[in-house]
């Protein structure tokens, strides 16, 4: 088969859903790819900013995701060694978590809606630059039907960890033991209260807790694939319980949070992670979400820099002329989107390696919090370092 499109969007997570949606809201023909079905479970924080809410109304998925969510989270803490410091969320803002298996859903659904063609579950193997834009090509995963689309340009949301051989994935890279492996499970009993998400900081690690709907608590973490190595294994060789052995172990602030939750539903990991920024785009082919760059999890801003570099992104292309998109001219497009990226996002990713280098550190974490303890409200101004306050403008 054989079709014609405005825009190719690699990826149905919130950056390449919110994509698709915004462009074929505006009338724009749209195939988005997506390899997995959904709705399909995903290593993530699962938080998302209070200053999101504007951009979900608009993309009219507000009120559904309302009834999916989890408690309000108005409070920020930090576990380091045996201390607990909590201080509240910038400006009273209340964020809250919701499940990747209902958000990625839901925002495809409404990307479908809106006459996007969502090809699914599919592998998009090639993507060729062309005189007219770019070709894709690849198979249904199901019967193997090969596919062959076309359009004036491609927008990559496929994330950061997977390599690949299309030119906008990252090239693979030899393991390090410096490496960071994303890990998360629900766990079911825990003591966290409602309205905290802690970060936690232990050694060569760091992680994240958050109550989502159903009395559940969701658990992210990082770990130094060097110290992963070191970890013992349980009876069943879980790679995630040493993880979460190693966070009881060291981290004893957390244990009242830890001590009798159980999990539900199994470990995901992913990894390495690559933080950084990479947002360039040229001849057409632009990045949104982790593809464009990446903060790391220790902030929990990573499923709020996916749906605003999306919006952005549209909004710079749906103000190019009809002479600039008949000539297929994004240059324009190009440099404002990269300088949107950089100006909004840029200090929350730099921030991140920051906070990230001492929750690895237990010398570090623990000189925090001591410092924390005098001065909680640090806490609430680094959450607003973090992006936690900062409205898009054209949405404020």
């Amino acid at each position: 088969m054989h079709a014609d499109f405005d825009a190719l969007v690699i990826g149905g997570g919130p950056a390449g859903s919110a994509a698709a949606l915004l462009l074929a809201q505006a009338g724009w023909k749209v195939a988005l790819f997506e390899k997995q079905r959904f709705p399909r479970r995903k290593v993530c924080g699962e938080f998302l900013s209070a200053t999101n809410q504007p951009l979900l109304e608009r993309l009219g998925v507000a009120e559904v995701l309302s009834a999916e969510r989890g408690p309000p989270v108005t409070d920020v803490g930090v576990c380091a060694g045996r201390d607990l410091i909590v201080a509240p969320l910038p400006g009273n803002r209340q964020g809250y978590a919701i499940r990747r298996e209902v958000l990625d859903a839901v925002l495809l659904d409404r990307a479908r809606a809106l006459g996007a063609k969502i090809f699914q579950p599919v592998l998009l193997t090639e993507l060729q630059k062309t005189n007219a834009g770019y070709l894709g090509r690849g198979h249904f995963v199901d019967s193997r039907e090969a596919f062959e689309v076309s359009a004036a340009l491609c927008i990559a949301a496929h994330g950061s960890w997977e390599s690949g051989g299309l030119p906008s994935q990252l090239p693979r890279v030899a393991p390090k033991g410096s490496d960071l492996l994303g890990f998360k499970a629900h766990l079911m009993n825990s003591g966290l209260p409602d309205g905290l998400m802690p970060l936690l900081a232990f050694p060569d690690g760091y992680g994240g807790l958050v109550r989502i709907e159903g009395g559940r608590v969701s658990l992210s973490c990082c770990v130094q694939r060097s110290r992963l190595e070191k970890l013992n294994r349980s009876a069943d060789g879980s790679a995630g319980a040493a993880v979460f052995a190693h966070i009881l172990e060291t981290c004893p602030a957390a244990r009242p949070f830890l001590d009798c939750a159980r999990e539900d539903g199994g470990w995901l990991a992913i990894g390495p992670i690559r933080p950084g920024v990479r947002c360039s785009a040229s001849r057409g082919l632009f990045k949104v979400g982790n593809a464009a760059g990446e903060a790391h999890p220790a902030i929990a801003e990573g499923i709020s820099i996916a749906l605003q570099s999306a919006y952005f992104l549209t909004q710079r292309l749906l103000a190019l002329s009809m002479a600039q998109l008949a000539a297929h001219d994004f240059t324009q497009a190009e440099k404002l989107y990269a300088q949107d990226f950089r100006r909004h996002f840029g200090l929350r990713i730099r921030s991140s390696a920051l906070i990230a280098r001492l929750a690895m550190a237990p010398r570090a974490a623990g000189a925090i919090a001591e410092l924390l303890k005098l001065r909680p409200s640090l806490l609430t101004w680094g959450a607003q370092l973090a992006g936690k306050s900062k409205q898009i403008a054209a949405l404020s």
